[in-house]
């Protein structure tokens, strides 16, 4: 079983409703909170790198990657 569900599910028209649900849930809710949270982190440190650095540090090598996947375009459900 993947995720709770049987190898069976994948590609039923449930889990593309289930994927589209969650992916919906995530950008609308947690997404939001989430970056919400990151501008607050710049804002306080005077919009430099996440850490208030002067130069990047691990924290900004991992987060740019994922936002750039968010805004590619490559999932179904995010805009």
């Amino acid at each position: 079983k993947a995720g709770g569900y049987p190898e069976s599910f994948k590609g039923t028209p449930e889990h593309a409703e289930l994927v589209k649900n969650v992916r919906t849930a995530f950008m609308t809710d947690d997404f939001v909170k989430y970056m919400s949270k990151i501008e607050a982190k710049l804002e306080s440190n005077g919009n430099k790198f996440i850490a208030g650095t002067d130069t990047p540090t691990i924290a900004d090598c991992a987060l740019v990657p994922q936002l750039k996947h968010f805004t590619k375009g490559v999932l179904d459900h995010v805009p």
